[in-house]
């Protein structure tokens, strides 16, 4: 394909379906909607690798042959990366479940602060439609939005889109170390509440604290910096709608406690407001993977897989936890819109799908290169929200299968499930 135009991108949560592309030689240029991620998503050049196996390279046929080995002799194999589309997580899911595997997403962290904080207080969420439209005031929590989502300022929070605002700016605070990455305009008025990580917990206690006309004691904020925590709670009453929104990465060590005492924030403004949570997740395909993995088995993923069993232990089942522990024997990485997140070596038999075979500094077991999804071939993503469902172009000819059908070729070659008899 030459050009293309309305061009669907995977590369982030976000979801950006308004991308303008032209073909050159080493992948396509984009002549609208780019950003870092995209750029460096459709520039790179189609692929011609071959398959390796034990670092030899070898026919496809051969490398799933030896991936289908050695998931048949692994006892507690892992199924991680899940940087891939519907397509790939259905078939991830299939092979997981015939070979009683656990499984991971690269980003499974971010997805299991939120259900835990869900799970423990409930939770009030809001959409990036809603809040395009209807958000008067907008928290940043540990992001500032555009180091997750490049787009974010010029899709979302720039008030001209807004439908129900009257042409009023929008008011967006950023809450943590990041400052904000642009300046303000008609639309859009930015504020920075600047604190370090480990504070980040406790300024949005005080917030609370402040809103509710509770007594706060003066030596647990006297590192805050409460003189602007005040004047937001002030403004904070005074909106009609707004939203807190949240960067799961950058939240520090006990991020699942944070989410919930922001989602309890919110909770309590809608008291008499409405207000809204929203997490900037999604990147890599983790909305996408959990989604189906939620239709398929009723949890969000962190599952294995025990007989017809689907057992989900979040706390427990962490790929690197399992992998730093010993108690896998086999590692499959799944990928596709992986980007910079490859696998690092692994001291087990390992099996790695991905496009970017060339990054990789080490040798797995069994190599195969795959198709981006989007570019390499169709698909389906999901947005951040979990609202939005993006049909994803195969926009070049490619060499490349999709991991989808590497994963089914491999669940096809496995050795027949070992049955027993009373």
């Amino acid at each position: 394909m030459d050009n293309a135009r309305n061009v669907p991108c995977p590369f982030c949560g976000l979801g950006c379906d308004d991308l303008a592309l032209r073909a050159s030689d080493s992948g396509f240029a984009i002549e609208h909607g780019a950003c870092v991620r995209s750029r460096a998503g459709f520039g790179q050049p189609p692929s011609s690798a071959k398959a390796r196996v034990n670092g030899a390279e070898a026919s496809l046929d051969a490398a799933v042959s030896q991936a289908a080995g050695l998931l048949g002799e692994a006892r507690e194999p892992l199924l991680t990366g899940l940087a891939t589309d519907v397509a790939g997580s259905r078939a991830a899911l299939r092979l997981a479940q015939r070979t009683q595997a656990s499984m991971d997403h690269l980003h499974g962290i971010g997805g299991f602060q939120g259900v835990l904080a869900m799970q423990s207080s409930g939770g009030m969420s809001t959409t990036m439609s809603e809040l395009r439209n209807r958000a008067e005031l907008v928290l940043l929590v540990g992001t500032n939005g555009v180091d997750v989502m490049p787009r974010l300022t010029e899709r979302v929070l720039e008030g001209s889109q807004a439908a129900f605002l009257d042409g009023k700016p929008r008011e967006v605070v950023v809450i943590g170390p990041q400052a904000p990455d642009a300046s303000d305009s008609e639309q859009l008025h930015w504020q920075h509440i600047d604190c370090p990580v480990y504070d980040v917990p406790y300024a949005i206690g005080a917030l609370r604290c402040l809103l509710e006309e509770r007594d706060l004691d003066d030596a647990a904020t006297s590192d805050l910096p409460m003189t602007a925590l005040a004047e937001l709670a002030s403004r904070m009453r005074e909106v009609d709608y707004g939203a807190v929104v949240w960067g799961p990465a950058g939240l520090g060590a006990h991020g699942d406690l944070l989410v919930e005492a922001l989602q309890t924030l919110v909770q309590s403004l809608n008291a008499e407001k409405r207000w809204g949570g929203l997490a900037l997740a999604g990147n890599e395909s983790a909305t996408t993977f959990e989604e189906v993995c939620l239709w398929s088995t009723g949890y969000p993923g962190r599952i294995r897989f025990r007989g017809d069993d689907v057992i989900y232990e979040p706390r427990l089942i962490d790929a690197g936890r399992l992998l730093s522990s010993g108690t896998t024997d086999c590692m499959v990485w799944i990928g596709g819109m992986e980007g910079d997140h490859l696998p690092g070596k692994a001291e087990v038999p390992s099996i790695v799908l991905t496009p970017y075979p060339e990054r990789l500094d080490w040798q797995p077991d069994v190599l195969i290169p795959i198709g981006v999804p989007g570019l390499d071939h169709a698909g389906t993503s999901v947005r951040s929200d979990h609202v939005v469902s993006l049909p994803l172009r195969s926009l070049r000819d490619s060499q490349q299968p999709a991991a989808a059908d590497v994963l089914d070729r491999i669940l096809a070659g496995l050795p027949a499930r070992e049955t027993s008899s009373c």
